[in-house]
């Protein structure tokens, strides 16, 4: 990035993550995961030859940062509030999400989505199919009601992953008591 304290502002501000290390990388606890902010840089050993740098046309991009949100529109206001630069409001994606998309300081693509009741009861449905297959009838029950629980969970996880009022760690009864 090529600013590190307005990157970090950004994360840590307007997204509600806590900065952990503030610099050199930066470490940032985002909800249950991290974000690292570095400034960038030549070669190392275990990248040869390959050179670090923000991206040059902001309309061409190879990869961006996706993030599911519990309630898009909360996001969307309080996060543009706070000074975030959204590309478009939060549009359907042909009923499984809705979705838009913001930058970072550095002109990075944030895609922000929210999956639909329709894109959940598929993960649902979906979870309950690969249990079938993985213990068929004669195999313990208690373990396929399990492993649905354990998917169901992930899929709720899916779509509360990031709360605006808040950015925080889930339960960790939200994937079954494991963290």
């Amino acid at each position: 990035m090529s600013d590190q304290d307005k990157s970090k502002d950004f994360y840590a501000r307007i997204l509600g993550g806590k900065v952990i290390k503030p610099d050199n990388p930066c470490y940032i606890k985002l909800a249950n995961t991290w974000i690292i902010l570095n400034s960038g840089g030549g070669p190392t050993p275990d990248k040869p030859k390959v050179l670090l740098e923000t991206p040059s046309d902001l309309n061409r991009v190879n990869s961006f940062l996706n993030l599911r949100v519990a309630d898009i529109w909360a996001c969307y206001k309080q996060w543009g509030d706070k000074g975030a630069f959204f590309l478009t409001e939060p549009l359907d994606n042909h009923g499984w999400e809705w979705r838009c998309y913001m930058r970072d300081p550095d002109g990075y693509l944030i895609e922000v989505g929210q999956y639909s009741e329709m894109a959940l009861e598929r993960f649902k449905n979906d979870a309950s199919e690969v249990a079938t297959q993985l213990h068929p009838k004669d195999a313990s029950m208690q373990s396929a009601t399990a492993f649905v629980s354990r998917i169901n969970g992930a899929s709720n996880l899916m779509n509360l992953g990031f709360s605006c009022a808040s950015i925080a760690l889930l339960e960790s009864s939200s994937l079954g008591g494991q963290s």
